[in-house]
């Protein structure tokens, strides 16, 4: 009967149990891998999704906006072929409320960092254009005894400010619906 060397034994598990250890390890590692690039990938797909999301919001504060500058406009026209000095002037007092109200909302557009600087700049300028159109509207137009209409350069500021609210929003939306190889989706 042949008899185990021990030593011969011990010899072979410490190989088998080295080889076993390395092969775990060589696991753990490529496991460690792909962990570290499924999070690189879920944290570039999460970015993609906020800037998206950015975008979107910026898209809709600029809609919403200028939907808001379109109904002034049409208030404009109405409070200046309006007969009635009631009827006028409820108008006119409508009117400087939204330019108000415009004024303050545009301060959530100007602070989304997806607005160029060129089209901060502007879009600031136009708005502080609102809250002169408010003063006009609440110095002149109210306390006058006849109807009267807004002057030029405030129809101009309202204009101006509605064009650019609507390039932004176009700039927006092929940024969004284009696909990062430059394809539309």
């Amino acid at each position: 009967m042949l008899t185990p060397d021990f030593a011969l034994v011990k010899y072979a598990l410490t190989l088998l149990t080295a080889q076993a250890e390395n092969e775990a390890a060589r696991k753990a590692e490529v496991a460690a891998e792909r962990a570290e690039r499924a999070v690189q990938e879920a944290q570039q797909r999460t970015a993609a999704l906020v800037e998206h999301l950015g975008m979107q919001v910026l898209e809709t504060g600029c809609d919403a906006l200028g939907r808001s500058v379109r109904r002034i406009q049409e208030l404009a026209g109405r409070a200046m072929s309006a007969q009635e000095e009631l009827q006028w002037r409820r108008l006119w007092e409508e009117i400087a409320e939204r330019c108000r109200e415009c004024s303050e909302s545009a301060g959530d557009l100007l602070a989304n960092p997806h607005l160029s600087p060129d089209e901060r700049e502007a879009l600031t300028q136009e708005v502080s254009g609102l809250g002169q159109i408010a003063s006009f509207i609440e110095r002149v137009r109210l306390p006058a005894v006849k109807n009267g209409k807004l002057v030029d350069a405030h129809t101009t500021t309202l204009n101006q400010l509605f064009g650019l609210l609507t390039n932004v929003r176009h700039r927006v939306r092929r940024r969004v619906y284009e696909a990062p190889d430059g394809n539309r989706q």
